[in-house]
């Protein structure tokens, strides 16, 4: 599901997912969105 919806997401959201949920260096939103698109 990660692949179908990385295409809605800036960069930095990417990268943010990409290390694992890197809370620190996301805004709120990417944080609320991570793991429900990471499924965590």
């Amino acid at each position: 599901m990660n692949l179908i919806n990385n295409h809605l997401y800036s960069s930095w959201e990417l990268i943010c997912m990409g290390c694992g949920f890197c809370a620190s260096d996301c805004p709120v939103d990417a944080i609320a969105n991570g793991p429900r698109i990471m499924g965590t």
